[in-house]
């Protein structure tokens, strides 16, 4: 996991302005680093068709006993990134670390450093570990009121495959004939040219983060666009000064607090 990343992590616990309490090992919306998981249930369909995988999964309830709500975290970073546009920037460290407030990945990683859903519900790889298939998760929505839904994924998918540089680490393995499709509104399915027991791994950093369909339609329009994400996290793009400041604010609308109860307890993040 990412230096700074962690920082944050521990930092949302244990400031007495608040916390994000996610519970969840992922720098996505500020974990504990600790996750309350299950063993995880595979289930074979047919004469070794499908593998049908319910990863251990994360706590989406998780809340910290006497956190405080409230209050600004404010974080130094080693470098600036060029935007925060997953499907056209090259986050690296600095990057990400801005990026994960608000954007969540596909898959996060467990506490014991396993690929495990997050945005996606369940997942299925095929018998021949030629096809990967996800469910997501539903009631979800991006803060510009777009749906969260598998024409979501794709347009994420498509953006990184045509961009020149993301593209090299998200075109290997992929069958570039027919990458991905749409099985149903909540469902897509990543065709792959070799087969691979871990790709769930490759969407849980960048390749995994999910913005707008609409931003990123209007980011291609606009590339100022790129420095201001929307995704569907515990915090929502403020304002960003390059080379300066980058801040975040508490998304009231976080689906996690409206589904499960978790709260966001910081004002902000910058």
């Amino acid at each position: 996991m990412r230096g700074a990343a962690v920082l944050l992590s521990l930092a949302l616990v244990a400031t007495a302005c608040g916390s994000s309490s996610s519970g969840i090992a992922t720098p996505t919306t500020g974990s504990t680093g600790v996750t309350t998981t299950a063993p995880a249930s595979t289930t074979t369909t047919g004469p070794g068709s499908t593998t049908t995988t319910t990863s251990a999964p994360v706590d989406l309830t998780r809340t910290i006993e006497g956190a405080k709500s409230g209050g600004t975290l404010r974080i130094a970073i080693e470098a600036e990134s060029d935007g925060l546009n997953p499907t056209a920037n090259n986050l690296a460290v600095s990057g990400l670390d801005m990026a994960d407030a608000v954007l969540e990945p596909l898959f996060t990683w467990d506490a014991n450093s396993e690929p495990t859903p997050y945005l996606v519900k369940t997942y299925e790889t095929s018998a021949d570990g030629m096809s990967f298939t996800i469910h997501l998760r539903s009631g979800i929505t991006f803060t510009d009121g777009a749906p969260f839904d598998a024409d979501a994924v794709i347009a994420n998918v498509e953006g990184q495959l045509a961009d020149p540089i993301i593209s090299l680490a998200m075109r290997p393995g992929l069958d570039l004939k027919n990458p991905i499709e749409k099985v149903d509104n909540l469902s897509v399915r990543f065709n792959l040219s070799i087969p691979d027991r871990v790709f769930a791994a490759r969407l849980s950093d960048q390749l995994g983060l999910m913005g707008s369909p609409k931003w990123l339609a209007a980011a291609k329009a606009d590339k100022t666009l790129n420095q201001h994400p929307i995704g569907t996290g515990p915090f929502v793009f403020k304002s960003r000064i390059l080379n300066q400041s980058t801040k975040f604010v508490r998304n009231p609308d976080w689906w996690r607090t409206k589904v499960y109860g978790t709260p966001v307890y910081l004002d902000a993040v910058e």
